[in-house]
């Protein structure tokens, strides 16, 4: 069974909109990846640092503005996407991100020839910047892109951009981000074998 893997970077943005140290990070990485299961990783030649965008000044530049043609997507935030506080987990944005690709891919929002190699694509990074909040029933409108120039050796970028609240107010940016898609060989298999 062919399973995916990947990691994801979380950036913590200040009141500035730059990104924030957090304190005993590398306690938190080992806590998080034990190094036997880092080793694990480190065989299988998955990378373990991001090799993309850092912060969210490089997000916002790598993947630019939203086209006005992009894919787009209404939905509403269900409660068990919330945490203990009632707004949304950051997991689970980055679950839906994952979901949106697939969903762009298969009614034709992202390029053609890029459709296959994005369904069958392996996640393995995302960065996002928070920059909202919304709760149980909240609105969200997701817009999702191949941003210019997002293709390098062997990854593909796909952009996310969400706003969201209550209907009767105007929709606040929640989120930005991309995913860092490695990309399978045009001959490799679509199916895995036991």
């Amino acid at each position: 069974v062919d399973v995916a893997r990947g990691f994801a970077t979380l950036v913590f943005v200040d009141a500035h909109g730059c990104s924030m140290e957090v304190p005993n990070c590398q306690q938190l990485k080992e806590l998080a990846m034990p190094l036997a299961a880092s080793n694990a990783l480190a065989t299988e030649q998955l990378p373990l640092q991001p090799s993309g965008p850092s912060g969210p000044k490089v997000i916002a530049e790598r993947i630019g503005t939203v086209p006005s043609n992009c894919w787009h997507h209404h939905s509403y935030v269900a409660a068990v996407d919330l945490d203990m506080d009632g707004r949304l987990h950051e997991a689970a944005c980055l679950a839906h991100m994952d979901r949106w690709r697939f969903w762009a891919a298969k009614s034709n929002g992202y390029p053609p020839e890029l459709k296959d190699r994005i369904l069958h694509a392996r996640a393995s990074q995302a960065f996002v910047s928070y920059l909202g909040f919304v709760g149980a029933g909240d609105n969200i409108h997701v817009r999702s892109w191949i941003p210019e120039e997002a293709s390098k050796d062997g990854t593909l970028l796909v952009a996310f951009e969400v706003q969201g609240g209550r209907e009767d107010r105007p929709k606040a940016l929640l989120l930005r981000g991309c995913m860092v898609l490695s990309l399978m060989s045009q001959d490799a298999p679509l199916v895995s074998k036991l």
